[in-house]
C-alpha cells in the first residue's frame, strides 16, 4: 500500500515537471516574424531632352546688300558743282556798283597726294566789287556716298580783292613737295592789274603760304620747276 502511495506521488511530480517545463517553452519562444511587404516593380521614365540640350534653334541667313556701283568721277563733279550753286547761290552786286558779284560756283577733281580720300576743289567765278563785303573763295570737298549728307567740305578760304579768271585756267592743282596739296590762284586786280595766290593743305588746313601782286595781270607770280623733277 505504501509502495503504491510512492509510485502514484512520483508519478504526479514527473507529470508536474513536465507541465513545468512546456510552460517555459511557451514564454521564452519568441514569436514568428512577420512577413516583409512586397514592393511591386516599376518601369523607368526616359528622361525628356529639354530646349537648352538641344540648342538655340538657327537663324535663317540674311543675303548681304549689294555693293553700290561707284559713280564716274565726271559725274560727281557735276554732281558737286549743281550741289554748291544751291549751298552758295550767286551773289548779286548791288545796284551802280561796279561788279557783277559771284555768278557761279564750280568744281574740279583733284589728286589727293597724303590719304585715300576723293578731293575736289570748288571755287565761286564773278567780278566782286573790290570795296564790298563780299569775297571769292576756294573750298575742299569731299565724298562720303554712305552719310546722309555725301558731300563734305573740308576747308574754306577767303580770297580778298582777287577776280577769279572765268576761265579753268584760273585756279589749278599745283605740284610742289607732295607732302602736301597745293592750289595755284590767278586773278585780277582792278582794271589792270594781276594777284598770285599760292595755298596748301595738309589733310586737315588750308593755309596761304603766297600773295602777290602786280601792276600786269600776267607778272603777278608763277612756279617753275628748276631742278627737272615734275616739282616746281
Amino acid at each position: 500500500m505504501i509502495g503504491m502511495i510512492r509510485w502514484c506521488a512520483l508519478v504526479l511530480c514527473a507529470s508536474c515537471l513536465l507541465l513545468l517545463v512546456a510552460c517555459a517553452e511557451q514564454v521564452s519562444a519568441p514569436p514568428p516574424a512577420a512577413p516583409l511587404p512586397t514592393v511591386a516593380p516599376t518601369t523607368p521614365t526616359p528622361a525628356v531632352a529639354t530646349s537648352a540640350a538641344a540648342g538655340p534653334t538657327p537663324t535663317e541667313a540674311v543675303p548681304p546688300l549689294p555693293t553700290p556701283t561707284p559713280l564716274p568721277m565726271g559725274t560727281l563733279t557735276n554732281e558737286l558743282t549743281a550741289y554748291l550753286q544751291t549751298q552758295v547761290p550767286p551773289v548779286a552786286a548791288e545796284p551802280d556798283a561796279i561788279g557783277t558779284g559771284i555768278t557761279s560756283v564750280r568744281a574740279i577733281s583733284i589728286e589727293n597726294t597724303i590719304d585715300d580720300r576723293p578731293l575736289w576743289l570748288a571755287y565761286s567765278l564773278g567780278k566782286v566789287n573790290p570795296v564790298s563785303d563780299t569775297y571769292h573763295f576756294v573750298a575742299l570737298y569731299t565724298y562720303h556716298p554712305a552719310a546722309p549728307q555725301p558731300w563734305q567740305e573740308l576747308e574754306r578760304e577767303s580770297l580778298e580783292t582777287v577776280e577769279v579768271l572765268d576761265d579753268w585756267s584760273g585756279i589749278n592743282q599745283a605740284w610742289v613737295v607732295p607732302e602736301r596739296i597745293w592750289i595755284e590762284v590767278k586773278g585780277g586786280v582792278g582794271a589792270h592789274s594781276g594777284v598770285y595766290v599760292l595755298l596748301s593743305f595738309d589733310g586737315t588746313s588750308l593755309r596761304r603760304e603766297v600773295t602777290a601782286t602786280h601792276s600786269s595781270p600776267a607778272g603777278a607770280g608763277r612756279l617753275h620747276d628748276i631742278n627737272g623733277d615734275d616739282h616746281a
